[in-house]
């Protein structure tokens, strides 16, 4: 039933959470069954994907290890969640009822990105700012780097969201911090593509970490 696509009036059929999955883990896609070996969905990853509150609070009920990173690119669940914008399933992960686990907000996939860059830049639907500031309210770092050096307000900025670039430098995200491959700040990155919303963002952070015409006091 997890592939059965759903039907809007007027559009063409979009696809289910978990279909946008087997599509993004390759040509072999997963297997049709949920399983726990690496790089299968587990019962945990199905049930964020999917939305399953009932499901998730069975599960988390046994005290599963939440950082398993099953799903594609090394994904954990809360990222399964963050990426589809689902903020019921985020909730229970990171703020749930004191007997259940609680994620780790600073486990990377394998990329080097955390929940946060999730939320940033890569989550998808119209809430995913709200599901940012859940994750940027459990203490999650907004200047952890990835990979390629990159951090989360990097990412936003560069795709175009202001609403999470403001989310994120409200909770002390850096506006000099690299935002291109040749090393320049998000902030010259984003006022050279002409960006104004996002540009006026960081220029307004700037006093608030002692950057000033003069430079750095």
């Amino acid at each position: 039933e997890d592939s059965v696509p759903v039907i809007v009036a007027g559009c063409k059929p979009q696809p289910s959470a978990l279909e946008l999955e087997r599509r993004k883990a390759g040509p072999g896609g997963l297997p049709a069954r949920v399983d726990d070996r690496p790089n299968w969905l587990s019962a945990l990853d199905v049930a964020c994907l999917t939305d399953d509150e009932p499901l998730l609070r069975l599960l988390l009920s046994s005290k599963p290890q939440l950082e398993k990173r099953g799903a594609p690119g090394g994904r954990t669940p809360l990222m399964c969640a963050v990426d589809h914008g689902h903020c019921r399933p985020c909730r229970l992960l990171l703020k749930g009822p004191a007997y259940y686990p609680k994620a780790e907000t600073e486990t990377a996939d394998d990329r080097g990105r955390t929940a946060t860059h999730h939320a940033a830049a890569l989550a998808k639907g119209p809430k995913t700012h709200r599901v940012l500031e859940q994750v940027l309210m459990l203490n999650a770092s907004t200047r952890a780097a990835d990979h390629d050096g990159y951090g989360p307000l990097a990412l936003a900025a560069r795709a175009g969201r202001t609403r999470h670039c403001a989310v994120l430098l409200s909770f002390g995200a850096d506006p000099l911090a690299r935002g291109d491959a040749h090393g320049s700040p998000v902030f010259f990155v984003v006022a050279r593509r002409g960006h104004a919303p996002i540009s006026g963002l960081c220029l307004a952070r700037m006093p608030e970490i002692g950057y000033t015409a003069r430079g750095v006091d």
